[in-house]
């Protein structure tokens, strides 16, 4: 892998351009980041952020119909997706860079000269009312929508990124414009590049396309007050072949800008085949096909999740065996496993870093937390630094009792025997199972 190069310019106007030089690429990506998402919202317009991002492919006064956004990349050989998230909203090509700045022109179309055009509003509201079914229908999906609700309870974090169908159903034309307005704003837009780029003619093409656009006074989320006192445990009865189990532990060392940490313990923990949970419930127990766990970061906390689909008949020996593994794993921690999770992430991070795409949301989402973008040998340097006994606190810290959250969606009836395995587990208690 060739040396990365990372540049930055902030416009007069507050927007940022980063960029990742790769020259031997023959791609480009193009990673615009919006600071806002679901965190931004309330309760009586949760979803609306989802909706724009959805709203802004339907169409502009240059580019009318719905399909031409999409056609006009695909027709240059490009691919085009958008996501949002808790804390921004995300769109992404990846084209010929001979198509590097028609596709700059089409995002920036998008976001500053959408349609809004009331019958595809109406189209769009249906078509997000079914992407909440599919949500519900699915017991991995709805497991997983009912832990964030209890990892961040009565906090917009907790709330489903897509709103509800009550939401969805009520948000209009006029609530549309003015959400894209506020948030939509140069100051708070990161534009991420990556390939074989030269930062400075991009720069001066980015200006003139943004000569007109004013920054604004930005608006803020609410923090998050961490004042979990005891573990949380819900169950839904679904009449099927498995029960989805998912459990969560909501830390604020689990924020973005504490990753190096996290990637390490999840790493050992559930974020590989050769970790803890991977061979123990499933290559020796055989108690789950799929068991993983995952990160979820935000600015200022986050969470660590493990989910696994069991046989109803073995759950609950599955969740003993899985916090079995957490309550002991200060005292299995070997240096080995640090070793090679280390390995592990470090090589994921220099395949990923051949990846236009993956290079290019990897500094735009590290400037959205911490304005600030490391190069792959920055972030490996910093992970090959963390010593043992910053993950032995970090455990220690985060793993207690009181941070745990449990779901359960499947045909167990009732969380009493649940509950008596959860209040049974201790961190500090190596016999958690004798």
């Amino acid at each position: 892998m060739e040396s990365e190069t990372i540049s930055k310019t902030i416009l007069d106007n507050g927007l940022t351009i980063l960029t990742s030089k790769m020259p031997a690429s023959e791609s480009v990506s193009i990673c615009l980041f919006a600071k806002v998402g679901s965190r931004y919202e309330s309760i009586d317009n949760s979803g609306i952020s989802h909706f724009i991002e959805h709203m802004l492919f339907k169409g502009t006064h240059k580019r009318p119909k719905p399909y031409q956004i999409a056609s006009e990349i695909e027709t240059g050989g490009g691919l085009i997706d958008a996501s949002t998230e808790s804390e921004y909203t995300s769109f992404v090509i990846r084209i010929n860079k001979s198509e590097m700045k028609n596709s700059i022109g089409i995002l920036f179309d998008m976001i500053l000269d959408p349609l809004f055009d009331p019958d595809a509003i109406q189209t769009e509201r249906l078509v997000i009312t079914e992407e909440l079914s599919m949500i519900t229908d699915s017991p991995s999906s709805l497991a997983d929508m009912y832990l964030t609700n209890l990892l961040w309870e009565d906090h917009p974090l907790g709330m489903e990124i897509a709103g509800t169908k009550k939401t969805i159903a009520s948000i209009n034309r006029s609530q549309l414009i003015e959400h894209l307005e506020s948030y939509y704003i140069p100051n708070g837009i990161i534009l991420s590049l990556a390939g074989n780029i030269n930062h400075d003619e991009i720069t001066l093409f980015i200006d003139q396309l943004s000569k007109n656009w004013r920054k604004s006074i930005p608006k803020t989320f609410p923090q998050f007050n961490h004042d979990q006192k005891s573990p949380k445990i819900k169950t839904e009865y679904r009449n099927i072949e498995q029960s989805q189990l998912t459990l969560g532990f909501c830390h604020p060392m689990f924020r973005a800008s504490d990753k190096f940490f996290q990637e390490i313990i999840n790493t050992i923990l559930g974020g590989s085949m050769s970790s803890k949970l991977f061979i123990n419930i499933r290559e020796l127990s055989g108690f789950a096909y799929d068991i993983h766990s995952d990160l979820i970061n935000f600015t200022d906390t986050g969470a660590l999740v493990i989910s696994a689909g069991i046989n109803p008949k073995n759950l609950y020996n599955a969740l003993e065996q899985i916090l079995f593994q957490i309550s002991n794993f200060s005292y299995t921690l070997q240096d080995s496993d640090i070793s090679n999770a280390k390995k592990l992430i470090t090589g994921r991070l220099l395949l990923d870093g051949e990846n236009t795409s993956s290079a290019a949301y990897k500094i735009g989402q590290e400037y959205i937390y911490s304005s600030k973008a490391d190069t792959v040998q920055e972030t490996i340097s910093k992970i090959n630094n963390v010593q043992s006994s910053d993950l032995l606190k970090f455990i220690d810290d985060v793993f207690k009792k009181s941070n745990l959250n449990v779901v359960v969606v499947g045909p167990n009836r009732g969380s009493s025997k649940l509950s008596r395995i959860v209040e049974s587990f201790s961190p500090s208690n190596s016999n958690f199972l004798k």
